[in-house]
């Protein structure tokens, strides 16, 4: 099971409002994407990830820790927006931005342009997936996340804690003029378990307590738009917004990471990441401190909708990587809104409307790590569908 801490509350120190963006595995389900060659040097990637941080588990990146440089803006107009009528894409991930708008912004510069080369795996930024496995059930709501009779990975307590476990981490380049920064729009949707996260920027601020739909089975799409985070009583229009700036998790109980950072770009242009400009974890809910829960709060037996839309700097020529991270190589099945103590069916669990599960991903049929129903949904166990609507330069 996940949970190892019971009724435990902490007191976590939360940043205050989002701040305004600077001027300036042991799976054989994932792999690592090694930048392409452009003349100019090797593959690179995260800080320490560029060939030890497989996604097979047999290495883990360096954490960026507390590094909050930036944050989310909020669209300010003017945006390349996409044609998205608010759901989500019907394409998958291989369809590289299906979906998606390829019409001129202001500077010249389309979605596509920037956000829809593909990588290794034949899969772009513009329309793409953190799909997370389920290889089996162990008997409590547990995903196995690695084969079943394969040893957990990276168990060194001494690891940051997402850097524990089972490890995975995809690479894409990012186009455009190099060096050129540019506002891009994204929409997560999907179903995950929840993360407790500190030392960085919530988008929805501590003082709005606890997510007041995280139990709900009504699926409500991403806007067009930045979140408006209203909070109670105002009607929040986005759905469980877990988007979270900086920081890093909180060393405590079990649950997954799912994390995007955005690097600047290398010396050499296509041949590897420049230092990081900002990383963000797709999956935070309000810790017990903020949210006067009892016990564990989110972190429990639990998965969720998320469904939140969020505008973040990139630089042309930079790398956007997704790494995930799962401490025990468990994770919580997606069974609907319940805490169960046996395991749940194929059809149980929340679905994505107007979402294609790919039939690949990263390179591997989706139905040799899904052993529940392959790509078809209720996915098992997580599923986050990432969509770039709208690209504008700063």
């Amino acid at each position: 099971m996940k949970r190892s801490l019971l009724a435990t509350s902490i007191a976590l120190p939360i940043v205050g409002a989002v701040g305004a963006i600077a001027a300036m595995n042991c799976s054989p389900a994932v792999g690592t994407y090694q930048i392409p060659d452009a003349g100019g040097g090797g593959g690179g990637g995260s800080s320490s990830s560029s060939g030890s941080g497989s996604a097979n588990g047999s290495g883990s990146s360096s954490s960026s820790g507390g590094n909050s440089n930036g944050s989310s803006s909020s669209s300010s107009g003017g945006d390349t927006s996409s044609s998205s009528s608010g759901s989500s894409s019907s394409g998958s991930a291989m369809d590289a931005g299906a979906g998606s708008s390829s019409s001129s912004s202001s500077g010249g510069a389309t979605i596509m342009d920037l956000f829809g080369k593909p990588n290794s795996y034949s899969e772009s930024f513009a329309d793409s997936f953190i799909l997370f496995p389920c290889y089996g059930q162990s008997g409590n709501q547990d995903c196995l996340t690695v084969p079943q009779g394969t040893a957990c990975p990276n168990q060194n307590q001494s690891l940051p804690y997402e850097d524990r476990g089972r490890q995975s981490f995809e690479y894409f380049q990012v186009g455009g003029t190099p060096g050129t920064m540019y506002l891009a729009t994204i929409k997560v949707e999907g179903v995950s378990e929840a993360k407790f996260y500190q030392k960085g920027t919530p988008s929805v601020p501590a003082a709005q307590g606890p997510f007041s739909e995280a139990d709900t089975l009504t699926f409500r799409p991403a806007p067009n738009v930045d979140c408006l985070d209203k909070g109670p009583g105002g009607g929040p229009d986005c759905l469980n917004d877990a988007f979270y700036a900086g920081g890093a998790p909180v060393d405590f109980e079990f649950y997954n990471v799912y994390k995007l950072t955005v690097y600047s770009n290398g010396a050499g242009g296509d041949a590897g990441a420049g230092p990081e400009l900002q990383h963000y974890y797709l999956n935070s809910f309000p810790t017990n401190a903020v949210s006067g829960l009892q016990g564990n709060g989110y972190e429990t037996h639990k998965t969720f909708y998320i469904s939140y839309t969020h505008t973040i700097p990139v630089v042309g020529g930079g790398v956007l990587e997704y790494h995930t991270g799962d401490t025990n190589c468990r994770a919580i099945d997606n069974c609907g809104n319940q805490v169960l103590v046996q395991d749940c069916q194929p059809s149980q669990g929340r679905s994505i409307p107007n979402t294609t599960v790919p039939q690949m991903y990263m390179g591997q049929p989706v139905s040799g790590f899904n052993t529940h129903n392959g790509a078809s949904q209720p996915f098992h166990s997580h599923i986050l569908h990432i969509q770039v609507i709208a690209v504008k330069p700063m």
